[in-house]
């Protein structure tokens, strides 16, 4: 055997890690540097906040009702389903790739067309498009990220493989 190879061997023994190993040390380096909230979720939620508030409150004054503390909170228990749901799909997708985005895509469009069949008009119309624009930049963001992820640890490996072959 070459020496190259036999130096190549050694390294890749060296490095060599398991997935397992591989997926424990990537939660240990995020729970160590990642806050307890990231800036991911506090953007989706302020957007979120943002969007639903506007809503109500064009929604109230169309109907010739006030803005109140009970809209308010209304709009706020809204933000806090619509976030969850988002990391639980975010979850989701770090375990199984194809079945968060699947689970995502699906109750996005039974909401909207839920959201759709119960209210009539421009406000419900350009809350539920600029709404779903928002949960698929989300979506499609994690997506793109763990499936770039997926790919390179498959690559590695494949690579550790052929050399140790």
């Amino acid at each position: 055997m070459p020496q190259k190879k036999k130096d190549k061997i050694k390294k890749l023994e060296k490095k060599e890690l398991s997935k397992s190993d591989l997926e424990e040390e990537n939660e240990e380096k995020e729970d160590n540097n990642s806050p307890l909230i990231k800036l991911s979720t506090l953007i989706i939620f302020a957007s979120y906040a943002i969007l639903i508030s506007i809503f109500i409150l064009l929604l109230n004054r169309s109907l010739g009702l006030p803005f109140n503390i009970i809209a308010f909170i209304v709009g706020i228990f809204i933000t806090i389903v619509i976030t969850g749901f988002l990391l639980v799909v975010k979850s989701v997708m770090r375990t199984n790739l194809w079945e968060g985005l699947v689970v995502g895509l699906a109750t996005i469009g039974v909401v909207v067309t839920a959201l759709l069949f119960k209210f009539h008009g421009t406000y419900t119309n350009i809350f539920a498009t600029f709404g779903t624009i928002l949960a698929l930049i989300y979506i499609g963001y994690f997506f793109k990220k763990d499936f770039k992820q997926k790919n390179n640890f498959s690559k590695e490996s494949e690579a550790s493989q052929e050399l140790s072959e």
